[in-house]
């Protein structure tokens, strides 16, 4: 509620699982800090809300807000916002209400005192450095299409004066100055490979390009300005005489100048500043929808606000480096196959992975096992082969993540492999685990940085930064640092920053039985049995064959007691005709011979009538 007897809030909110350690890797997204600019609030409103909503569901920004912790700060200026104003007006009660830019209002390449920290947006922002460290910062704004990063003042180039038309509303009445030469700052690569990146990753539009990249005092991206929040959040903790840079203001009921001071670490984040969208105004269409997030086409949602949140979450990805298996199919991590154990892995957070491998070690046991796999070299999920694999493949859908879902088919082309035969390598009585370890982004540790010396203005061309510096000095922000450094340290908030040049998976643990140690000599047992039922299933036919001649034996035997059951009366009968006919010897063997055959196939009788004498004349 933006009235004269109610002050505007500035709401920030913080987004990350709990509980927050102090080692959480952290940026800062700042939205509207110029109030006509509107595109920036809804950009990072709709940040906060998809975090939340897809966390659950979405694997890729589960592990985001998991592992950092986001500041956002959607509507720096609230009343510039509520009034649609680029400015902040002050309440200077030393004079009339002032116009104050909260874009540059820092204490950057400022000497009065008076003349930095006049408005309530450049405080609130200055007091969550003064208690975080961040890595990244994304500042938007709206009117171009650009992603431009430190240097942006004119300290850090050659100048030359132009006059451009005059516009009445321009407080430069049209007067511009324009580096003609720009120096690269001492990370300079980390700054340019980034916003490049982010750059594609966001894609284009079917009424704008890509955005353009490069240093904000590159006369084809921006012409410099002193006090800049993004030089100021990039180096006012490194800056030569920082400690003398303090802001002491009587606007807005004033501010200590003791807050003005950076401390060591608070200020080295890589800042960029983010111009979205080629006007301050867009239509419903081109602000796109929730459904476009992961899709390139318009017509299924995408605009100005999945593209921007598109770079965002790519950002928050950045922050840290991070090493991963992928449970894919012939590659499930822990399982243990003849003896062979097959893994696929990646490196999320990071471009260019300098160095990766297997690292094994025994876990119990009477012996020690430690050994690592032929290490490899490559790119990142976001960067193989030159990050030319084509973001656009990942996101043809409108729900699924990159590299945990899509990663899953046969053309993740960003994954390493190794088949390793562990089972050679078992302890005794123990288990092994496995991880897999990345060195990452080598180009960044290199410095490249000039600057002009700040007590020096010669004009005879860039210096190198170590004459201002006290001697040779490496790339100083903390996210460099972090992933270049093991030396390095930084504190501030009650957060850490720890260096390495070093990142892990976690471990998993082999599933193997204890006969698997001896490899195929294993499945000795299991071939013998094979070949055991190979040879018993003949014998069983053969049982089972004699079994049926038994029994249509039995069979054939039953009808034969039943012919001759049946023959007998008729046997009788003929017998008796029989004794009129032939000799009682012949009967009897007659009977004798019948009885016989009743038991085999045939049972006809083979006398015939007057082939023997009558009962009478023996």
């Amino acid at each position: 509620d933006a009235t004269p007897n109610k002050p505007c809030e500035i709401v920030i909110a913080e987004v990350g699982e709990r509980p927050i350690d102090r080692q959480r890797p952290q940026l800062i997204v700042v939205g509207s800090i110029h109030g006509d600019e509107r595109l920036g609030a809804v950009v990072a409103f709709n940040l906060v809300r998809l975090m939340m909503e897809r966390r659950r569901t979405d694997s890729w920004v589960a592990r985001l807000v998991k592992t950092r912790l986001i500041t956002v700060v959607a509507m720096p200026n609230p009343l510039g916002y509520d009034r649609s104003m680029r400015f902040e007006e002050t309440d200077d009660v030393k004079g009339p209400v002032e116009l104050v830019d909260p874009n540059a209002d820092f204490p950057y390449a400022e000497t009065n005192s008076s003349k930095c920290f006049r408005s309530v947006t450049a405080r609130a922002i200055n007091e969550l450095f003064k208690s975080r460290l961040y890595r990244l910062g994304l500042i938007f704004h709206a009117g171009n299409n650009f992603i431009g990063y430190s240097w942006g003042d004119r300290e850090h180039c050659n100048l030359s004066e132009t006059t451009n038309n005059d516009d009445p509303g321009d407080p430069l009445h049209g007067r511009y100055e324009e580096c003609t030469s720009q120096w690269q700052s001492p990370d300079d690569v980390a700054f340019h490979q980034l916003a490049t990146h982010l750059s594609t990753f966001a894609g284009a539009l079917p009424d704008l390009s890509s955005y353009r990249v490069g240093a904000l005092n590159d006369p084809d991206i921006l012409n410099p300005l002193d006090g800049g929040i993004a030089d100021w959040a990039y180096s006012a903790s490194f800056r030569p005489n920082r400690e003398r840079r303090t802001c002491n203001p009587y606007t807005s009921g004033g501010y200590s100048s003791a807050r003005s001071i950076p401390t060591e670490f608070s200020n080295r984040c890589l800042a960029f500043v983010v111009v979205t969208g080629g006007s301050n105004q867009l239509s419903s269409k081109q602000l796109g929808t929730s459904s476009g997030l992961y899709v390139t086409s318009a017509d299924h949602g995408n605009g100005a606000v999945p593209r921007t949140l598109r770079l965002a979450l790519m950002a928050t990805d950045l922050v840290e480096p991070y090493v991963f298996f992928l449970d894919v199919k012939g590659s499930r991590p822990g399982r243990v196959s003849n003896g062979i154990a097959r893994f696929k892995w990646s490196v999320g957070g990071a471009f260019t992975v300098g160095e990766t491998f297997l690292e094994f070690e025994s876990v119990g046991g009477s012996t020690t096992v430690h050994f690592n796999t032929t290490a490899q070299t490559g790119g990142s999920m976001w960067a193989q082969n030159n990050g030319m694999d084509g973001y656009e493949r990942r996101f043809n859908d409108e729900g699924g993540v990159l590299m945990y879902s899509f990663a899953r088919g046969a053309s993740a082309r960003w994954a390493y492999s190794e088949s390793v035969p562990v089972s050679r390598y078992l302890p005794k009585g123990g288990r092994l685990r496995v991880r897999a370890v990345a060195m990452v982004d080598p180009a960044w540790a290199e410095s490249v940085g000039f600057s002009r010396a700040a007590e020096s203005l010669d004009k005879s061309g860039p210096v190198n930064i170590s004459s201002s510096l006290g001697g040779p000095q490496p790339p100083l922000s903390l996210m460099v640092r972090s992933r270049s450094d093991p030396s390095f340290l930084a504190t501030n908030g009650g957060f850490e920053v720890h260096g390495s040049n070093r990142f892990f998976s976690e471990y998993v643990y082999l599933d193997v039985s204890a006969m698997s140690r001896f490899g195929w000599y294993s499945h000795i047992g299991t071939y013998l049995v094979i070949m055991f039922l190979a040879g018993l299933i003949p014998v069983v036919a053969l049982v089972w064959a004699l079994l049926r001649i038994s029994t249509t034996s039995g069979s054939s035997s039953s009808s034969a007691r039943q012919s001759a059951a049946h023959f007998y009366p008729q046997l009788h009968n003929r017998v008796r005709r029989a004794l009129r006919t032939f000799s009682r010897v012949e009967i009897r063997e007659e009977i004798a011979r019948i009885r016989r055959n009743s038991m085999g196939a045939s049972t006809s009788s083979t006398l015939r009538p007057g082939s023997g004498k009558a009962l009478g004349s023996e």
